[in-house]
């Protein structure tokens, strides 16, 4: 198993994302958020091409307008013939500061960038999207992914975003959009949740909306719920999902699960998505919970083999023993085109009871697209510290390719947030 640490330098480092090139499964691109300064967060990329043996030196994405002191949310897909595309945050901060919120924005755009390269150069940013050309300032999370499934939409781009909590009152809604001449132009902005299906009349959080692209061309997206008609009403919290089989045009919707979070323990609701590339019709999602155990948070997983019209009973993925009051969190899940499904989290089972203890990086892996997982693998080789931060430390980057296994995320080993990355083979 290789380990490498990414950033090596700044005040804090956190946020990874990290994709394999399907062209040249040796070349591989991550990227994270990089903070020099107590007053400026970028964007850095870097890149392997010996299949993570090496990495290159970080490369910075800089500002576009001197009015943007902040980048955030980084996000990297390949297409199937090797370019990568690359979204992310610009953000103008409030000059009045953050009076209710963790980051409250005065404006702020999404960016598109591309490379043909492998990751060496990058191509001027396009605008995606605009915070005033919002009504609910659907700026947050900007996570691309790539339609590689030689149908109709091979090709086609998808930027998924969600209201920024601190500057839009709930309910938060879900938009995506479209390219579909490599990011040069950018569709209308199409909403994703609706009346029924919607994130609830209490959502002013950051959940996430994660998106996948399966093999098939259907457009996935799973995001939660407080309260809304779909889950129940009331204070019901439930993951909701919406699929596309026409470029992200219209939505059909279904519940996938009832959660019990585990939020006030210290482990936020943060679920993730992976959808099949090898068989139609077929997901996977996860989400820390906390109906299993009531002090700590288990790993759930559930499938669907239909196109998000069922979904199976949720199993427990993390094999610590239960009800000892361990906690997990921050889930991300990446599919490979073999039809291996594979999952990282942080986990606490080593440290003992507890979210402000030290973690490690875990992962499990199912050979068979989610019908059954290996035991559970640790991926960092030392824990980190548990250290508090305001914000920007929430999710962690997964890749599969070509028999291999890439992860990166942030770690407080050595006094302050670095990425640090691993790799090992599918089936170890």
């Amino acid at each position: 198993m290789l380990f490498r640490s990414l950033s090596q330098a700044g005040l804090f480092n956190g946020e990874p994302t990290i994709a394999v090139n399907p062209a040249d499964p040796d070349n591989l691109i991550a990227g994270w958020m990089h903070s020099a300064t107590l007053s400026t967060v970028e964007i850095l990329v870097a890149f392997s091409n010996n299949r993570g043996l090496n990495w290159s030196n970080p490369i910075s994405l800089g500002h576009v307008d001197t009015i943007y002191t902040a980048s955030a949310d980084v996000s990297v897909a390949f297409d199937w013939n090797g370019t990568a595309h690359l979204t992310y945050i610009e953000i103008e901060p409030d000059p009045a500061g953050n009076v209710d919120c963790e980051f409250q924005i005065n404006s702020a755009e999404v960016l598109h960038r591309r490379s043909d390269d492998g990751g060496t150069t990058w191509s001027d940013p396009v605008r995606v999207v605009h915070s005033a050309d919002t009504t609910d300032f659907s700026i947050d999370r900007p996570w691309v992914v790539v339609d590689r499934s030689g149908g109709a939409s091979d090709g086609a781009l998808y930027v998924v975003t969600i209201s920024y909590y601190c500057n839009n009152p709930a309910p938060q809604h879900i938009h995506i959009r479209r390219s579909i001449d490599q990011g040069a132009t950018w569709s209308a902005a199409v909403q994703v949740d609706d009346t029924v299906y919607s994130t609830g009349p209490f959502s002013d959080l950051p959940f996430p909306a994660v998106v996948g692209i399966g093999g098939d061309g259907t457009v996935w997206i799973v995001y939660p719920s407080i309260g809304s008609t779909a889950c129940g009403g009331g204070a019901s919290v439930c993951l909701l999902a919406a699929t596309s089989v026409d470029g992200a045009q219209t939505f059909t919707r279904s519940k996938v699960a009832d959660v019990t979070p585990a939020g006030a323990r210290g482990y936020p609701l943060w679920q993730t998505l992976a959808a099949d590339l090898t068989r139609p019709g077929r997901a996977g999602v996860f989400w820390p919970d906390g109906g299993l155990d009531p002090n700590g948070s288990d790993l759930l997983f559930t499938l669907t083999t239909d196109g998000g019209q069922t979904w199976s009973a949720p199993e427990r993925v993390n094999d610590n023993p239960s009800g000892q009051g361990i906690g997990v969190g921050q889930p991300w899940a990446a599919a490979g085109t073999d039809g291996t499904l594979a999952v990282l989290w942080r986990d606490r089972r080593a440290a003992g009871p507890g979210a402000q203890v030290p973690f490690e990086a875990y992962m499990a892996v199912s050979p068979d697209g989610g019908d059954t997982f290996l035991p559970n693998q640790k991926r960092s080789d030392q824990p980190s510290p548990y250290s508090p931060v305001p914000c920007c430390n929430t999710f962690l980057g997964l890749t599969v390719e070509d028999g291999w296994v890439h992860a990166n995320w942030g770690d407080f080993r050595e006094g302050r947030w670095e990425i640090f990355y691993v790799r090992k083979p599918t089936n170890p």
